[in-house]
């Protein structure tokens, strides 16, 4: 599906998308496929046009599968320090996440849970679960000792728990 909304948009370009958030977005197929190489080769092509939120986003994601968490770590401050607001597309609840699992996976402990509970903060009211259950039974250990600190709202911790139940 992708593939033809590429194709459409070439013909009928619209002024919401633009070619790269669109290859950015079949990348992320690609990353939750499982197909890094062909993730990385869609947003090589994309780069030509020059690096965007999004395709930032994706390289993160691809740094974190390759076990490269400090390159990770960094492209995803950069993004949360850059837009603030969120992306273009994407609110930054993801990029929060990813960055918790970046500290997290370089030992960076107190980084990682400050971080995460940020993001269930701002999650647990809405019960904004897919950023946290993209990331599959990977989150466990961290959202564990995040359910231990004392400083969480009741609402939080139901939160943290409910994600543990659905991963």
């Amino acid at each position: 599906n992708i593939q033809s909304i590429r194709a459409l948009h070439l013909r009928r370009p619209s002024a919401v998308w633009t070619d790269q958030d669109l290859l950015a977005y079949e990348a992320l197929i690609y990353i939750r496929k499982g197909d890094i190489l062909s993730a990385e080769q869609i947003l090589n092509e994309s780069e030509s046009t020059g690096e965007r939120s999004l395709s930032q986003l994706m390289h993160a994601e691809i740094f974190l599968v390759k076990k490269q968490a400090e390159a990770a770590q960094k492209q995803l401050s950069s993004l949360i320090l850059q837009y603030p607001n969120g992306l273009t597309f994407e609110p930054l609840m993801r990029t929060r996440v990813l960055l918790a699992q970046a500290l997290f996976d370089q030992h960076k402990i107190n980084q990682a849970l400050q971080v995460i509970k940020e993001a269930i903060r701002l999650a647990a009211p809405e019960r904004f679960f897919r950023p946290f259950l993209e990331g599959g039974i990977a989150w466990a250990p961290l959202l564990s000792l995040a359910l231990r600190t004392e400083n969480l709202t009741s609402e939080a911790q139901a939160f943290i728990k409910e994600l543990l139940r659905l991963s």
